[in-house]
């Protein structure tokens, strides 16, 4: 046969062998087709889309990835789907179809993608903070996801800060941590700081006491204006203990032995007067941790978010929750903090999942041997090709007539 014959021959053939499922012979005539010379524009681009659909359909995304870029359709989107599915590079595909997409929902989930890959918002996914800024605690939460492990609280917060993401609910978790941690590092010196009862020392001890005191209340008016329940509780509940033992070691410390009785008893008298009010302030604090004891419905709200978190950004709230466990306080409050563990996977090994795969090309509209392979794809853990697989069951439990339309 002439050339002109050959082209008709297995245009026929591969639409034939399409319709009848005989997917062999249509792989054979789509060889035997590529290879003829002279192939007009409109004939490649009919063999190519053919090639990409049996490539697909065979489990063969490699060649699919390579058959459609030929067709230079310029659907950047589709390009990635296949580069991703033949697990080669998509990110430059992403980004060029970042900039012709209406759907903004996808174009953030692109985004959040591309920057969870990169681990950062790196120069060239600059294009992608206008649609990551449009749901900012979207953003926020990404944000501290990456980089919770690895970054100081103040470093995380000047990121959310450079990205305009200081009004967002993680940021909020940002500035609690750096606030808890300036209480706790003042505690430290506050709890190891002892009363020197020696007559000469007695005065500047105690102001030094009172001095440190008054810097730890600093800190708690952060809280309080910050409006943090958990900050306020586990803060409150330290200075109460602060000011009861202040109260206690007063009235521990030795009477001078120089003095005569009746001054013995004087001085007692104005330590007693003078340790008072510490135990007035401890009442005091008793009461107000009452009140916030009562908020019930701010102390859910905080192990609600606790274990609605990531990973990563569980790390960062759990320390200020650890310790308000190992206060007192009424009963039915207690909580138990569900960490979420590392996902750990039963990876399958590459022969049993190569013969599943093999057994799908062999047999590509088998949906029990599909099932199979979604099984072991999902212990492998790649997420752009279970979608594909549980995708591809789903039209074919509709019907091969839609899968068709589909692929």
């Amino acid at each position: 046969a002439d050339a002109e014959r050959l082209k008709s021959y297995h245009q026929n053939r591969i639409i034939l062998a399409r319709k009848l499922k005989k997917f062999v012979e249509m792989d054979q005539s789509l060889r035997s087709y590529l290879n003829l010379k002279n192939l007009t524009d409109k004939e490649q681009t009919f063999a190519l889309e053919n090639k990409v659909w049996l490539s697909e359909l065979q489990l063969n995304f490699e060649e699919a990835y390579l058959s459609y870029k030929k067709l230079n359709t310029q659907n950047w989107l589709e390009t990635a789907r296949l580069a991703d599915l033949a697990e080669k590079n998509s990110r430059v595909y992403y980004i060029k179809a970042l900039a012709g997409l209406q759907d903004e929902n996808l174009s953030q989930t692109i985004c959040e993608k591309l920057v969870r890959e990169q681990k950062e918002v790196s120069s060239d996914l600059k294009i992608c903070l206008p649609h990551l800024s449009k749901d900012k605690n979207r953003f926020a939460a990404l944000v501290i996801d990456l980089n919770g492990s690895k970054k100081k609280p103040q470093e995380i917060l000047k990121l959310l800060n450079q990205y305009k993401l200081a009004d967002t609910p993680s940021a909020v978790v940002i500035r609690r941590l750096l606030v808890f941690q300036e209480g706790e590092a003042k505690m430290a010196i506050l709890t190891q700081h002892k009363l020197d009862g020696r007559t000469s020392q007695i005065a500047s001890s105690l102001k030094k006491r009172i001095a440190l005191i008054t810097d730890f209340e600093r800190t708690i008016a952060k809280a309080t204006e910050m409006q943090d329940w958990l900050t306020q509780t586990l803060f409150l509940s330290q200075l109460k203990t602060q000011y009861m033992g202040f109260f206690n070691e007063l009235l521990g410390l030795p009477t001078p032995k120089e003095l005569s009785v009746e001054e013995q008893q004087e001085y007692l008298t104005l330590l007693s007067q003078q340790a008072a009010p510490y135990k007035e302030k401890a009442d005091q604090i008793q009461f107000k941790l009452d009140e916030l004891w009562k908020n019930q419905t701010a102390m859910e709200q905080v192990y609600s978010d606790f274990h609605k978190s990531s990973r990563n950004t569980q790390a960062l709230l759990a320390p200020p929750l650890e310790k308000l466990a190992l206060l007192e306080r009424p009963k039915g409050t207690d909580f138990e903090l569900v960490y979420r563990g590392e996902e750990t996977r039963k990876v399958p090994s590459l022969s049993l999942l190569e013969r599943a795969r093999q057994e799908v090309k062999s047999s590509p509209l088998n949906q029990e041997s599909l099932k199979k392979l979604i099984q072991l794809e999902t212990e492998r853990g790649y997420a752009p090709m279970i979608i594909y697989l549980n995708s591809r069951l789903k039209l074919l439990e509709q019907g091969f007539d839609q899968q068709e339309k589909s692929l």
